[in-house]
């Protein structure tokens, strides 16, 4: 089964930290790393997030406050799934009910950008979201793994794979330590709570 179109960016960005090709070492039958092999991965991090309030970003012009734009609330972490088939991404009205156009999503940025002012209204947000940093700490452990199963051996640059178990080894503890690394908060104090 091909991994879901909306993971795509953020199994590039593990293939990338994790320094994989999609057919890097086969095992039996396993083919080490594809696509649904670091989507398996991401998923054992995913959190669902369901009807979480966006934050509106108001704008001062012409002496009105005109709301184009909305962030992602900092909790739901910072790897998000994007909006693709099945990715259980939605942005939603006040009534619930899903919007499929009129918007643009920055991911990066976690903010929707509105064509229209939606003066102030409230608006909610289903997404995954997943730790990639403990994603990535458990690729290289398996990889330090096969590194640890291999007789050492030098090539011709004096590599031993003792050597690649050791640095697989680090990498690992590396992004352990970086895994559920959240940004700060962002609060407003200028709405009214009721």
């Amino acid at each position: 089964m091909p991994a879901r179109p909306g993971l795509l960016p953020l199994i590039a960005q593990l293939r990338a930290l994790c320094a994989v090709g999609d057919a890097d070492l086969t095992v039996g039958t396993l083919t080490y790393w594809t696509d649904d092999l670091l989507q398996s991965e991401l998923d054992a991090t995913r959190q669902t997030f369901v009807s979480v309030p966006l934050i509106a970003l108001p704008r001062f012009e012409a002496g009105a406050y005109r709301y184009f734009e909305y962030a992602f609330p900092t909790h739901i972490g910072i790897w998000l799934e994007e909006a693709a088939a099945e990715s259980g991404f939605a942005v939603r009205d006040g009534f619930g009910m899903a919007l499929s156009s009129g918007f643009q999503v920055n991911y990066r940025a976690r903010l929707i950008t509105f064509e229209e002012d939606q003066e102030g209204a409230p608006f909610t947000l289903d997404v995954r979201g997943y730790d990639l940093y403990s994603a990535a700490a458990s690729v290289w452990e398996q990889k330090a793994a096969f590194a640890a199963a291999q007789v050492d051996w030098s090539g011709t640059h004096g590599l031993k794979s003792s050597q690649t178990y050791t640095h697989c080894t680090a990498q690992a503890e590396r992004f352990r330590q970086l895994s559920g690394v959240r940004a700060a908060e962002f609060r407003r104090f200028d709405e009214v709570r009721g």
